[in-house]
């Protein structure tokens, strides 16, 4: 089994989910607890989006630095593009 640390695609992919997770929980607490709310929608509606966009587009271009096949043209090379478990 992967851990945290491991670098693998199935360990990002687990970290990601983990902490969307912790930002619905945080937003849901926002909710309940109003001092939790300019700090609470700074870190769901910016830091975290951007934070996975940024993990998002380096994770595609190591994809694409490493050889990987596929493209976004059609629907066939991006199954290709996503196919590898690298």
């Amino acid at each position: 089994m992967p851990t945290p640390t491991d670098p693998t695609s199935a360990a990002l992919f687990r970290a990601a989910n983990t902490a969307a997770l912790a930002a619905w929980l945080l937003l849901a607490a926002t909710l309940v607890v109003p001092r939790l709310r300019t700090w609470g929608w700074r870190v769901t509606g910016l830091g975290l989006p951007a934070l996975l966009a940024v993990t998002y587009a380096v994770t595609l271009a190591a994809a694409f630095r490493g050889g990987a096949t596929g493209g976004f043209d059609t629907i066939a090379h991006v199954r290709a593009l996503f196919a590898d478990d690298r």
